[in-house]
């Protein structure tokens, strides 16, 4: 395992250019507070996810066994990977639900339901587990607005994993909930030699959001979908 010291002084290497601020990559909604890592305290669902990751890493193993498609396609813009390999099983994300996961993991999918704060099934609202193979990490990269909040519950992590917001490095812990701003530049590793890095991910609306900001801007993605829907359905037109 490596020290602690190597892997901070790894994470200083990645991350010595990097600017502490947001910088989204589609939209910036102004007003709304910035910080790279949230106090989880003030967020009520903390506590009872935390108590049930053992619940949901069994359920997350058992799905390995029996799901063996990759929803992490290999060409997202932003999760572009250095080295290694990275699989995601998504209870929903870009406006599609996975109701074979949910199936499957019917006591995480119950849980996930259950936060009032999560962002519905849209095209910047996704859910999904999220394993990081040995000796594979994620390049440096921005999320797409700052309107939304990630949220990543380590259900497996060895102890040479670490992510790094904005410059400010931090290891998981299994079992404790961390929440941070996906518009500040963001990097994942895990230099482990051996074991996978298992996390239970999904987004929630900025805190600072009040509801009628928060159905503006649900219309507004709906909108954007269906946009691109009917973009996509004009290429496959021509094509045909």
């Amino acid at each position: 395992m490596a020290s602690k010291k190597l892997i901070q002084l790894s994470a200083k290497l990645l991350t010595s250019t990097v600017l502490a601020r947001p910088a989204p990559t589609v939209f910036f909604y102004p007003g709304l507070s910035s910080e790279q890592y949230h106090d989880t305290n003030k967020f009520a669902f903390t506590a009872r996810l935390q108590e049930n990751t053992k619940v949901m890493f069994n359920e997350y193993l058992e799905l390995k066994q029996l799901y063996k498609v990759n929803d992490f396609s290999g060409e997202s813009k932003e999760h572009v990977l250095s080295q290694g390999s990275l699989q995601w099983m998504k209870f929903f994300g870009g406006g599609k639900s996975k109701d074979t996961v949910k199936k499957l993991c019917p006591k995480t999918a119950k849980l996930l339901e259950s936060i009032p704060e999560i962002i519905p099934e849209s095209f910047f609202g996704s859910a999904y587990f999220s394993c990081l193979a040995p000796n594979s990490s994620i390049k440096p990269h921005y999320g797409p607005c700052n309107t939304k909040l990630r949220c990543q519950l380590p259900l497996h992590t060895p102890g040479d994993s670490f992510m790094v917001v904005g410059g400010k490095f931090k290891q998981w812990d299994e079992g404790k909930l961390i929440v941070f701003d996906e518009s500040f530049q963001h990097e994942e590793s895990n230099i482990d030699s051996a074991k996978d890095r298992v996390l239970l991910v999904f987004d929630i609306w900025h805190p600072d959001l009040t509801k009628e900001e928060k159905e503006s801007l649900i219309e507004g993605m709906k909108y954007s979908e269906a946009k691109i829907a009917e973009k996509e359905k004009g290429k496959k037109e021509i094509y045909y």
